[in-house]
């Protein structure tokens, strides 16, 4: 959580998974509030596939999740060229996650 406000449409950052040559998502559209989430999704949450109640900031059905040794890495700009700013893996090869009550598990940073 930052107290800043990041605006996606001047200033891209991508997503990338450990190892990847290119990044999962460039997120290049959206604001970032203060101590606000930015959800990326495979579907909107009106289709059908989806298990949203919010529409997601970026929709991208090619974002593919491994469930082992998944590191995600995000740098403030379209590549891996620019700073990294987070990580988030705990070195245990497996995905972060929590339940949400349902025993259906969720990854959120």
């Amino acid at each position: 959580m930052s107290p800043y406000t990041f605006n996606f449409f001047s200033s891209p950052w991508s997503l990338y998974q450990a190892g990847a040559a290119n990044p999962m998502v460039v997120i290049n559209k959206g604001v970032l509030e203060p101590y606000g989430y930015f959800l990326i999704a495979n579907y909107d949450a009106n289709d059908t596939n989806s298990h949203l109640n919010v529409n997601p900031d970026i929709v991208d059905t090619g974002i593919s999740l491994n469930n082992t040794a998944l590191q995600l890495l995000l740098y403030a700009g379209p590549n891996n060229t620019y700073p990294l700013i987070d990580t988030a893996d705990d070195n245990s090869g497996t995905p972060l996650a929590g339940y949400n009550g349902s025993s259906t598990p969720d990854t959120n940073r």
